[in-house]
């Protein structure tokens, strides 16, 4: 599911990009830079891969400011816990409409989980021990560190992915997505 969320939100942000930049002449970024296979770490999955518009807004109005005043843990902590936020904020938006209540909260976890995972990610890269990371980093295929990274998160991964699946989100975003099937006679 993670990969085909991954997928929509690329295949759609090119779609509005193409639009955008056709309507006003101007170039925009890509929203996905394929998370799911090119991944070397929880930050650069969240930071460099993963929905590449909602970090730099989160990283400028969250983190940059809370990490003039406060260390690194809390700006990272601060800005999980707000895109925990917006990510509770667009699923009460899409609900509205649907047939189910979700379960507020599922999403303020989910985030909290990958904040923490990036705060041991900086906590234990500073240890000379754990220097053998970066060794596998540098010898091991990248297309499984990349799922090692996925797997990070996967523990948790249903209580993201849940009510999205509730709204009809892959459902609705089926209708766009191009498929080839065999015709019936």
């Amino acid at each position: 599911m993670a990969l085909l969320l991954s997928v929509t939100l690329d295949h759609s942000s090119v779609g509005v990009g193409l639009l955008y930049n056709i309507c006003y002449q101007v170039q925009t970024v890509k929203m996905v830079n394929n998370p799911m296979f090119t991944s070397k770490s929880p930050s650069d999955f969240w930071g460099r891969k993963w929905n590449t518009h909602i970090h730099s807004a989160l990283k400028g109005s969250i983190f940059k400011p809370a990490r003039m005043h406060f260390s690194k843990a809390v700006a990272v902590s601060a800005t999980f816990v707000a895109s925990g936020l917006l990510h509770e904020y667009v699923i009460w938006i899409f609900h509205r409409g649907a047939t189910f209540t979700p379960s507020y909260g599922k999403n303020m976890i989910f985030f909290g989980w990958n904040g923490v995972l990036i705060l041991l990610e900086s906590i234990i890269g500073r240890f000379t021990i754990f220097k053998y990371f970066e060794w596998m980093g540098k010898r091991l295929p990248g297309p499984l560190i990349s799922v090692l990274v996925v797997l990070t998160a996967l523990p948790l991964a249903h209580l993201f992915l849940s009510d999205w699946i509730a709204i009809g989100y892959f459902h609705d975003m089926h209708q766009g997505i191009i498929m080839i099937v065999p015709l019936d006679d």
